[in-house]
């Protein structure tokens, strides 16, 4: 049975290698440091799915108050298409409407058919938007704090 329960730092290196094998881009740099940022920013909202210790499923959401959306959500090829992928988004959902959001995206890439189908399934649909983004510049670097240390500490020992 899986246990849905929110990201520790410790889980790091279990929650990438889970990235990895789930096809999720995970080149980017600094993408645990943004996913860290994202904690302190909006907690509660970075679930891991474990089934005896091991984490099979992650879900990274954030909103701005009224709508929201669904990152990273990956379930390890070997655990897909036993209900773990609808479990995590439905704790997800619940999570964000107790937030106050009334609409949730959930962004797939166009030519994943699998997942789009996964998504209609759950009740998604098509937008008739095209989605662009650029980067910004490298916020200016904040004084470490002690919780930043502590996360770098749990990081390396783990």
């Amino acid at each position: 049975m899986m246990i849905i329960r929110e990201f520790t730092p410790v889980d790091e290196i279990q929650v990438v290698s889970l990235w990895r094998r789930g096809g999720l881009e995970t080149s980017e740099p600094n993408l645990l440091a943004q996913v860290q940022h994202k904690l302190l920013s909006q907690p509660g909202l970075f679930l891991v799915g474990t089934i005896h210790s091991t984490i099979i499923a992650s879900a990274v959401a954030s909103h701005d108050g009224v709508n929201a959306s669904i990152e990273y959500l990956t379930v390890a090829p070997e655990w897909q298409r036993l209900g773990y992928g609808r479990r995590m988004v439905r704790e997800m959902e619940r999570c964000l409407q107790e937030a106050g959001c009334r609409s949730v995206k959930l962004p797939v890439r166009p030519g994943n058919r699998p997942m789009l189908g996964f998504c209609e399934r759950l009740g998604y649909r098509t937008e008739k938007i095209l989605s662009m983004s650029k980067p910004l510049a490298e916020p200016a670097r904040k004084k470490p704090t002690l919780r930043d240390w502590a996360l770098e500490c749990a990081a390396t020992m783990a």
